[in-house]
């Protein structure tokens, strides 16, 4: 039997996990913009990082509204008279925004700490509504 040997050099407890963030798709979706226009500011490069991964993980939870939502146009819409788009009609509108609505409720985490607002470079008071949960004091 061999003996069990620990390196010095190796950790024996879980490392600490990062503080998520716990949102609703929804909330995800109306920080889309805000969150286009944070990333586009020349920032500090471990805030820009920050920043970079943190709407790299959101993109690819918002992917799946986008997805639901071209879906539900195709099919409650109808294709305008020139063919070029497809349009939810009046009578259509209420089950289209209760998918929607469906959508946005749907609760989801973020694995990665929000952005400090004392990292954030100036901002709209209307931006930091929209990144709600994604900014922290």
């Amino acid at each position: 039997m061999v003996p069990e040997v620990i390196s010095p050099n190796v950790p024996t407890e879980p490392r600490s996990v990062l503080p998520g963030i716990a949102v609703t798709l929804g909330e995800l979706v109306q920080a889309e913009e805000a969150l286009q226009r944070l990333i586009e500011v020349k920032l500090p490069a471990k805030q820009a990082y920050h920043v970079a991964k943190l709407v790299r993980l959101i993109k690819a939870e918002t992917q799946h509204y986008h997805a639901q939502r071209e879906e539900a146009i195709r099919d409650l819409g109808d294709a305008t008279a020139d063919g070029l788009e497809v349009r939810v009609p009046p009578d259509k509108m209420p089950e289209f925004l209760k998918r929607l609505n469906e959508l946005f409720s749907v609760e989801t985490r973020i694995d990665w700490p929000p952005l400090a607002l004392a990292d954030l470079p100036d901002i709209t008071p209307g931006d930091l509504l929209r990144l709600g949960s994604l900014v922290k004091e």
